[in-house]
């Protein structure tokens, strides 16, 4: 839906987020996503898909795995499956801590 008073030209595309924010802050994260795209690029609105034999070399036992989530991810099956795949069906190693 277009804006009022001829705000859709005069504002920036910041500008109307924050707009955005202040009536439809439950559609923001999606807002900011777009803008994100539109600002910077595809690459950094959407996230690359979780490679865990990559992110496996990356760590050690003094370098964990650490997932900051966002709504609605879970990575615990992806996490899983990759420790069933290294280590059978022994998952006594693996320690999964929510604190949230």
């Amino acid at each position: 839906m277009e804006l009022p008073c001829e705000y859709d030209d005069k504002l920036t595309r910041f500008q109307k987020l924050l707009l955005f924010k202040a009536f439809r802050e439950d559609k923001l994260v999606f807002k900011m996503r777009e803008f994100v795209e539109q600002e910077l690029g595809h690459s950094f609105a959407h996230p690359l898909p979780v490679i865990m034999d990559e992110v496996f070399k990356d760590s050690d036992n003094k370098t964990p795995i650490i997932y900051v989530l966002s709504p609605g991810a879970e990575p615990t099956a992806l996490f899983l499956r990759f420790a069933r795949k290294m280590k059978g069906d022994s998952l006594d190693a693996y320690q999964i801590i929510s604190l949230g």
